[in-house]
């Protein structure tokens, strides 16, 4: 059964970032309202190459299956830290809701989500 959107109307503007960096610099990394950048962080035992690339398809498809049904949400890539046993998807979403129910989507359990920055690539910060 479809859970509706969890997304709720943005009290920001347009191409206005809640990061104080992005408003200071003037800058946004997408078109129209924007989105914040979310980690989605999951333990994954002893991966390698080949588990990884298909943890990454499914949170992948869990996001575009939630897109479909008209939430703002994508799945960016994968950082993966052996030593630690944890995966982090990076997506860029409306809200943390939105990212967790892309992972519920993906039947992805025991997540924490939490909001991220990442500086525009090409931005001389001297």
């Amino acid at each position: 059964m479809a859970v509706p959107c969890p997304l709720s109307a943005s009290p920001r503007g347009p191409k206005e970032s809640r990061f104080q960096v992005f408003r200071w610099l003037g800058i946004d990394r997408t078109v129209g309202r924007a989105m914040t950048e979310f980690l989605l962080e999951v333990y994954l035992p002893a991966a390698d190459a080949r588990a990884l690339e298909k943890a990454s398809a499914v949170a992948r498809a869990g996001a575009e299956q939630l897109a479909a049904e008209g939430c703002r949400v994508a799945f960016l890539h994968a950082i993966y830290v052996p030593e630690d046993e944890t995966c982090f998807y990076v997506y860029e979403a409306d809200s943390a809701e939105a990212v967790r129910e892309a992972a519920r989507q993906a039947e992805m359990t025991d997540v924490r989500v939490v909001a991220a920055v990442t500086p525009p690539r090409g931005v001389d910060h001297s």
